[in-house]
């Protein structure tokens, strides 16, 4: 059993299948000694039998202060007792026999465009379908919240580029960090936005794309040159058929291992969004509220996968989680507290506008 502190979220892991990737996305979180965890996240061969006070919903079976859940790869019990929740997570019956057939490592990730083990997939899929929505939702109870940013820290000041995914968040950060030793890594994607002001470190791995280092050789010797031949072959062959799909999951401390801060205060917020403007250009919102709510509903969207069940399982009864409209309030009432008095401002990019075109301008307004 391991635990883990995240602001002020005590969790623990309980890895009894030790699936080797679950610990090392895990590892970059600050461990946590004689705290009561309020997640307690079991992986195991089979989860408890269900009795017969169960509602059949979908892919679940509901009860007031428990929930099964089928979610491919994995099995899944939630239950609740006063406040603390324990999950047991199972891989299914056949995704076991799978393994023993490929115990060819190399040909197993071969077979995958982003070139992932089966140890590594399973890896991924707690972390997104699993983990990260029930920490969101714990977050939420205690006043903090994920945003959907990448998130820096300059000069000791934590600094937000947060908007919908794809407009050129993860090129902007990497070439930040990558070309200015002064500034510091605390998120790609899912910035932690503590209920104290700051922004805490949240080392989930980097998903690096080609066109991340189209033209930034120093990007492309850490992600691709120094990759063993069987990597760079899958590259290329996964390229011919599978083009934007292919991609490499990246630690930061790979990427930029002495440019990672705990946390910083925030100071500044900036909302890209893509528009039909003729040049890249900044200004102050006329309504922060409506940011505000833009980024509660934004964070929402991001775990479409998880909230689905947890929309059908309050629908049936199930008293683990608020109701949507609950939880997007509460997201906004913190992000309220949160951003409120601080820098915030719009940037409007070009359609046509290229993530290189957005690191450029966000270099000129933060380093003149």
């Amino acid at each position: 059993m391991k635990s883990y502190k995240l602001v002020d979220l005590n969790f623990s892991i309980d890895n009894q299948l030790n699936i080797s990737s679950i610990d090392n996305e895990l590892n970059t979180y600050l461990k946590a000694k004689n705290d009561t965890d309020e997640i307690i996240f079991k992986i195991v061969d089979s989860i408890p039998e269900r009795n017969s006070q169960y509602t059949k919903v979908s892919n679940m079976y509901v009860a007031k202060d428990s929930l099964y859940i089928s979610n491919f790869p994995f099995e899944i019990k939630i239950e609740n007792k006063s406040g603390i929740w324990t999950v047991w997570v199972a891989l299914k019956k056949n995704l076991n026999q799978l393994e023993k057939v490929y115990q060819l490592a190399y040909f197993n990730k071969f077979l995958h465009p982003t070139y992932k083990s089966t140890d590594e997939t399973y890896g991924a899929d707690f972390m997104y379908k699993i983990f990260l929505p029930l920490i969101q939702l714990k977050l939420v109870e205690h006043g903090s919240s994920f945003v959907h940013s990448s998130a820096i820290s300059l000069d000791d000041k934590a600094i937000l580029f947060t908007s919908w995914g794809g407009i050129g968040k993860t090129t902007t950060l990497l070439k930040l960090l990558l070309t200015h030793k002064d500034i510091k890594f605390l998120s790609d994607d899912m910035a932690v936005l503590g209920s104290d002001g700051k922004v805490y470190l949240s080392a989930k791995y980097l998903h690096i794309y080609p066109y991340n280092w189209m033209g930034f050789s120093k990007l492309e010797e850490i992600a691709y040159s120094k990759r063993g031949p069987i990597d760079k072959l899958n590259w290329k062959f996964w390229g011919v058929f599978r083009g934007k799909a292919v991609c490499r999951r990246m630690p930061p401390s790979e990427l930029f291992p002495d440019q990672i801060a705990d946390s910083s205060m925030l100071d500044k917020i900036f909302f890209l969004r893509r528009r039909n403007v003729k040049s890249i250009t900044s200004r102050k919102p006329d309504n922060t509220a409506d940011i505000i709510k833009t980024m509660s509903y934004i964070v929402f969207s991001e775990y479409k996968f998880f909230h689905n069940e947890m929309l059908l399982a309050v629908s049936a009864g199930c008293e683990i989680f608020p109701g949507s409209e609950d939880f997007i309030k509460n997201v906004e009432k913190n992000l309220t507290k949160q951003i409120s008095g601080k820098d915030l401002e719009i940037v409007d990019i070009p359609y046509k506008a290229t993530p290189d075109d957005l690191y450029r301008f966000m270099s000129s307004r933060l380093l003149s």
